[in-house]
């Protein structure tokens, strides 16, 4: 499996660009998915939480989801942002074994299926560690997130393999997607995977 991952801060278009990659490289013949490193800790504490307004993992993936991603659930008092947070670094990470969303995507029975995994959520030291590429997504427009957040943790991490500047169109965004997932395809590695 060929591990692309986009980072880093929240609402920069990394969603947008993951989705043009997985179009273009599935058009070439290989099993692409984009799959975020925390969807299974967003599908547990959906589990766990629902009963408080907590969403599926899906419904924060639309617009009308991303409007409320900060909006606080009114019985626990936190908002959906917060809860994943606290349940994936704190709770998880911190806690039980620092492996376990990245140990998930790598390991899943669902992750093994596909050729290329594209993970647009990448904001943790050893999630860039097993990424065979990683892409840094930059909106200059966008101001960094208030409140609790992990945007920061790779602040000053400067071994993206490619850095991107997402400052002008949406088409812009697209067409800089396609054209990087192009340049991908010529990597010995996902050359392998075509044959």
């Amino acid at each position: 499996m060929y591990l692309i991952g986009i980072g880093h801060r929240s609402d920069h278009g990394k969603d947008t660009l993951a989705n043009v990659m997985v179009s273009t490289l599935q058009e070439s013949g290989l099993r692409v998915k984009k799959i975020p490193w925390a969807w299974k800790l967003k599908d547990i504490c959906y589990q766990l939480y629902a009963h408080f307004g907590l969403r599926e993992p899906e419904f924060y993936e639309t617009p009308e989801g991303r409007s409320v991603r900060n909006v606080k659930l009114p019985d626990i008092n936190l908002t959906p942002v917060e809860i994943w947070i606290k349940v994936g670094t704190p709770a998880i990470r911190d806690n039980v074994w620092d492996s376990t969303w990245v140990d998930y995507l790598r390991l899943s029975n669902e992750s093994k299926t596909y050729d290329v995994i594209v993970a647009p959520d990448t904001r943790f030291y050893n999630e860039i560690d097993v990424c065979d590429y990683t892409i840094k997504l930059t909106n200059p427009r966008i101001p960094n997130r208030e409140g609790e957040s992990v945007d920061e943790i790779l602040k000053n991490y400067n071994g993206w393999h490619f850095n991107m500047e997402n400052d002008t169109t949406l088409g812009d965004l697209e067409a800089k997607g396609r054209m990087l997932a192009t340049l991908l395809l010529k990597q010995p590695r996902l050359l392998a995977l075509l044959r």
